[in-house]
């Protein structure tokens, strides 16, 4: 970013757990859109980080197959302590 111009520090990545994310094709091949998860983490000049992720039940709410799944629940949950464990 700061190639650019814009007074920011920011890196994004991909996290995932293949064995969770198996469950999702078992409702759509268009599952693995979605998974892994990407998630950036971000610092302008003189403010605090912040992390920002697609959260897994809002991206699969797209494909209605997945309303019987488990699995999007239980990747929010598991990303936001690994995110809240990480920051604290």
């Amino acid at each position: 970013m700061r190639l650019a111009g814009i007074p920011i520090e920011s890196k994004s990545d991909l996290i995932g757990n293949a064995v969770i994310a198996r469950g999702l094709f078992e409702y759509s091949g268009a599952a693995g859109l979605g998974a892994p998860v990407r998630v950036c983490g971000s610092q302008r000049d003189g403010e605090e980080t912040r992390i920002d992720i697609d959260l897994p039940s809002a991206f699969f709410t797209q494909f209605p197959e997945m309303q019987r799944s488990s699995v999007p629940a239980l990747l929010d949950a598991k990303l936001i302590k690994l995110l809240e464990d990480s920051a604290a």
